[in-house]
C-alpha cells in the first residue's frame, strides 16, 4: 500500500473563511486529502474519494503563533496531529491511490490561499509512528 506524511509549520491566524494548509490530490476536487483552517473548527482534515467525502476530522483551535500540522494516510486510515497531539483518526475511510500533487498553502487550483510564511514542509514515503508524528509536531 502507498502512504505519505505531510508536515506544515507556520503561524495561523483565524480568518473569516477557510484557508488551505496542505492539499494532496490527483489535481482535481474528486480525489484529495486536505487540511484547512477555519473560524468554526480551527484546523480540519477532509478526505475525498470519487467526489464523495470519506473523512471529516475537526482538529480544534490552535495557537496564533507557531503551529505544526501533520497527517498520515495508509490503506483506509488517516490520522491528524497538531502541535504534538493526535487530534483525530479515521480507520475506515476509503482513500484514493492516484495522488500526484501536493499543494502547499492553497487548493489544487490555487484558491483559498493561506498567505502566511511556512517554515517547513516535509513529505515522507512511509507512515510515521504515533511517537514519530508527535515528536515532529511538538512545538
Amino acid at each position: 500500500s502507498y502512504s505519505v506524511t505531510g508536515v506544515q509549520t507556520c503561524a495561523l491566524p483565524i480568518w473569516a473563511e477557510a484557508r488551505k494548509i496542505l492539499n494532496l490530490s490527483d489535481n482535481s476536487l474528486n480525489n484529495r486529502i486536505y487540511t484547512y483552517i477555519s473560524p468554526v473548527n480551527g484546523v480540519t482534515l477532509i478526505g475525498v474519494t470519487g467526489g464523495v467525502s470519506q473523512s471529516y476530522m475537526p482538529g480544534g483551535y490552535i495557537s496564533t503563533e507557531l503551529n505544526k500540522v501533520l497527517f498520515t494516510y495508509k490503506d483506509n486510515q488517516i490520522v491528524l496531529y497538531i502541535n504534538g497531539v493526535k487530534r483525530g483518526e479515521d480507520l475506515s475511510c476509503t482513500i484514493a491511490t492516484n495522488f500526484t500533487t501536493l499543494s502547499v498553502a492553497c487548493g489544487h487550483d490555487g484558491t483559498l490561499q493561506l498567505n502566511r510564511v511556512i517554515g517547513n514542509v516535509k513529505y515522507f514515503s512511509e507512515v510515521l509512528s504515533d511517537a514519530e508524528a508527535i515528536k515532529l509536531t511538538t512545538v
